[in-house]
Formats: structure tokens, C-alpha cells, sequence
């Protein structure tokens, strides 16, 4: 039921506990096995079958394979708003080297850390605060064509173009509302259908970036999948929450191109003091 029932709240919250259900059912199944009960052994095979089943579709939905020249490098950091742990987390941010970067749960106490930390290697920058851990900035080596902080259904978003290689990629950084009520997942879902219309109709390479508070296998991200032909990158199931020593249990933080580009070598890291771990890649052309 919760694998294959409708994209409603609740359930699409258990849905994004797929992989984890999956286990528990596996695990189950060798302790009934143990005991002789041969048909509920498997009851709990066949049903873990079908919990993974939805991760498989995301194979073709994947771009990682450079015919091109590299283009930059990204990282993506919720840094959790109520964090304390400034210093860390500019250590963390200074240690991937990106060229850009993406963070969410930005308030006026995470813009001046922000700014005060790495202005030295990012002195290009667009920064909107909220206290609702919504606020969003996106900063880069490199000056941007063109940047603005636009509204995404309600919440605030940012949209840069960067020029590379005679390329000019628009770059979408976005922290989505987190389904926790039927008014939520209608907000988040109508902002899945605000990006594709921003990309289908973008001129150039589009890459989506942030906390997107949605698994793969959500059927928003499929149908954003479907319409736009953006892409994940080579490893869309790596876990990024909730982080706990280290350990995080689903995927919400991604990486998405356009088919002019793809993601290589993307790699989760730890946050100091955040509920997310940090993402990175490298970007490059994909013709």
C-alpha cells in the first residue's frame, strides 16, 4: 500500500521510508524462516520486492557520462537554521573548494557568518533571509550574467546564469516546502510544476540544486523528470536526512542537468551541527 498507493498525506511521508521498509521486511522475513513459516517468508520477500521497486525506475533517469569539457564544481549545504556551529560549517564549506555554492536556512545570523566566512573565496553572492527556514543564497567564484531572488509558489528562490565555456547555464537554487500537511505537499508539488515550466522554457543548460524535500521516486520529481529531461546524477538514492552521527536515512538534497550537462563524482559530507548532510559534484558538458 504505502509503495504503490496515491501521492497523499500521510502516506506519501512513509513512501520516502521505501529502501528502510524494504530492510525491515527482508529482516523479517529471515526471522519467520527461522521460525518455519514458510509462507509469510514469502509474504515479507515478495512485499520487500515491491518497496525497492520504485528506486529501479530511477536508473534511466540518471546523467553521468562526460563528452565534454569540465565545467565547474558544486556543493549544496542546509545548514539547519538553528545551528550554532558557524565555524565548522565554514570549514566544511571552505574544505569541498566549490565554485559554487548553494545553502538554504539562511537567517540573518547564517548571511553574516556566511558572508564574514567565505567572502574571500566566493566575493559573488545573492542572499535572502527568512526566519522560517526558508531563507536561501547561492554563492560563486565567478560573477554572475544575471541573478535575482524571485518567488517559487510562496516561498523565496533564486535563479543566476553563469557563463562557462561560451555556456550560459541557468542555475536554479531552490529549498521546496516540506510535505507536512495536505496544504504542504499541494505547495511543494505546485512548485515541482513552477521549475519545469521555468526550465522547458529556460534558453540554454538548466541545473536544479537544493534541498527539494522529495525522494526520486516521488511522482512529482518522475513527472518533473518526464517533461523537463533534466536528470539526476550517477547516485540519486545517497542519503542526506535526517543526519545523525554521520548517518542520514533518505535522499532530499539534489543535484538535477539538463541533457547539455552531467554530474560527476557526487559525494555527501558532514554539516556540523545540521539535520542534512552537504552534497557535491562536479558539473561538466555532456553533448
Amino acid at each position: 500500500m504505502i509503495a504503490l498507493g496515491p501521492d497523499n498525506f500521510p502516506l506519501i511521508t512513509a513512501r520516502a521510508f521505501l529502501l528502510q521498509g524494504a530492510a525491515l521486511l527482508l529482516i523479517a522475513g529471515i526471522l519467520l524462516a527461522v521460525c518455519g513459516r514458510t509462507w509469510t517468508v514469502d509474504g515479507a520477500v515478495l512485499s520487500a520486492m515491491i518497496c525497492i521497486g520504485p528506486t529501479f525506475l530511477l536508473k534511466n533517469k540518471t546523467n553521468s557520462t562526460a563528452t565534454g569539457s569540465v565545467l565547474f564544481t558544486l556543493a549544496q549545504m542546509n545548514v539547519h537554521r538553528t545551528n550554532s556551529s558557524f565555524a565548522g560549517t565554514m570549514a566544511a564549506a571552505r574544505a569541498r573548494g566549490a565554485d559554487i555554492l548553494s545553502v538554504q536556512e539562511v537567517d540573518a545570523r547564517w548571511e553574516k557568518a556566511l558572508v564574514e566566512g567565505l567572502a574571500d573565496l566566493y566575493p559573488y553572492h545573492v542572499v535572502r533571509t527568512a526566519d522560517d527556514n526558508y531563507g536561501i543564497a547561492l554563492f560563486s567564484r565567478s560573477p554572475f550574467e544575471d541573478h535575482a531572488v524571485f518567488d517559487l509558489n510562496g516561498l523565496p528562490a533564486i535563479r543566476a546564469t553563469v557563463r562557462l565555456n561560451e555556456l550560459d547555464i541557468l542555475v536554479l537554487a531552490v529549498h521546496l516546502r516540506s510535505p507536512e500537511s495536505r496544504a504542504d505537499l499541494k505547495q511543494r508539488n505546485m512548485q515541482w510544476a513552477a521549475l519545469a515550466d521555468l526550465a522547458i522554457n529556460a534558453p540554454g543548460p538548466v541545473l536544479v540544486v537544493g534541498d527539494l524535500n522529495t525522494v526520486p521516486w516521488d511522482n512529482a520529481a518522475k513527472h518533473f523528470n518526464m517533461v523537463t529531461s533534466l536528470a539526476w546524477g550517477p547516485h540519486p538514492l545517497s542519503p542526506t536526512w535526517p543526519s545523525i552521527a554521520g548517518l542520514s536515512l533518505i535522499p532530499l538534497d539534489h543535484m538535477l542537468t539538463s541533457p547539455g550537462l552531467c554530474i560527476l563524482d557526487p559525494r555527501t559530507f558532514i554539516i556540523p551541527g545540521s539535520d542534512h548532510q552537504g552534497l557535491s559534484a562536479t558539473i561538466a558538458v555532456n553533448r
